[in-house]
């Protein structure tokens, strides 16, 4: 029985993370993308998060604009022979983050970049 927690629905209106998601179980699947809205309190709360899956996760050369997130690099270390990092302008043709899925039977188990067409 595969047990999903999807721990960001009650914390994406205050974090402002639309298509943010973590979900925990059998296979686990792991989904975060930065979008304007992110602010450092959403940086630092994923980055946390994350360490308690063993997953490094830093936000670096962060550029605001009105209060907007409007551009980041994020590094992503998952600690299992999967890493990478990616820099973009965050608007919306592209939602910055990183995919990690689990599932040793999936067709893609690690992505880093823009992730819009996902």
């Amino acid at each position: 029985m595969t047990k999903f927690i999807i721990v960001l629905v009650s914390i994406i209106p205050l974090l402002g993370c639309k298509k943010s998601s973590i979900h925990e179980g059998k296979d686990e699947f792991i989904d975060v993308r930065l979008n304007e809205l992110w602010n450092q309190d959403s940086i630092d709360y994923y980055r946390n998060f994350l360490l308690t899956k063993k997953i490094d996760f830093k936000v670096s050369e962060v550029k605001f604009n009105d209060e907007k997130l409007i551009y980041a690099k994020v590094s992503v270390n998952c600690n299992d022979g999967f890493a990478g990092s990616a820099d973009a302008s965050i608007k919306g043709d592209c939602q910055l983050g990183f995919v990690r899925n689990y599932n040793k039977k999936a067709e893609v188990q690690f992505l880093v970049g823009c992730l819009n067409k996902l």
